[in-house]
């Protein structure tokens, strides 16, 4: 199979498995589960959540570039604390990488909590 289709089967299985479970999904049930992703080495996986720096909008333009280049009057960006004070727990049950660049490399032993995308 081609790269392109192996990407495209791993991306529409992990669409049908979140829209199958409707709960918060841990790193750990999408690798354990998601056709595509179990056999990938812990490395490879974390290299699927995100982006090459240079595909990065944000990497490489300011604020003011993206608003203009998305076409809208103004843009902002939550803060890591202010994200962490919005879902009103305790801020080390999150991860931060988004934020912060500092990507685990690895399934931790137990699942990080993360926020739901449905409601029970």
């Amino acid at each position: 199979m081609s790269h392109d289709t192996d990407k495209l089967i791993r991306q529409l299985s992990l669409v049908a498995f979140l829209m199958a479970e409707r709960r918060a999904i841990t790193a750990r049930d999408v690798k354990g589960n998601v056709e595509g992703y179990q056999e990938m080495s812990d490395e490879a996986f974390a290299r699927r959540f995100y982006s090459n720096r240079a595909e990065l909008i944000a990497a490489n333009m300011t604020t003011d570039e993206i608003a203009r280049h998305i076409g809208v009057d103004s843009l902002g960006y939550l803060s890591l604390d202010g994200m962490l004070k919005a879902t009103g727990t305790d801020p080390g049950q999150f991860c931060h990488a988004c934020f912060t660049g500092n990507y685990r490399v690895g399934i931790e032993p137990e699942p990080t909590p993360q926020l739901s995308l449905f409601e029970s």
